[in-house]
């Protein structure tokens, strides 16, 4: 049988401390045998850092999609993205909701 965790993760004042914690409580849902893991992420983290302004500057955006799918992720659900360019980044499905205001 297959078992899904879902970690919904909750904005806070220190994002790199929101960060840490995310990519530590997928680990742990992957030590499960075969847990799948959601990650909603409300609240993207460095999602406004979609590009470079040279060639030697990294995409922020870009390295929090690869730590959260080598945390192990399974799937992404975001809110209202800064770019749809940050779906772009992602090996793994993602659905981005958008709200209508």
């Amino acid at each position: 049988s297959s078992d899904s965790a879902i970690i919904v993760q909750s904005p806070h004042s220190d994002i790199n401390n929101q960060i840490m914690e995310l990519l530590l409580t997928v680990q742990a849902c992957k030590q499960l045998p075969s847990t799948s893991v959601t990650a909603v992420i409300p609240c993207f983290p460095y999602a406004r850092s979609d590009k470079s302004e040279s060639r030697n500057l990294p995409i922020a955006a870009k390295l929090m999609c690869k730590l959260l799918e080598a945390a192990g992720t399974d799937n992404v659900i975001t809110v209202e993205l800064h770019s749809s360019q940050t779906e772009g980044f992602f090996n793994i499905p993602v659905s981005n909701i958008q709200t209508t205001h």
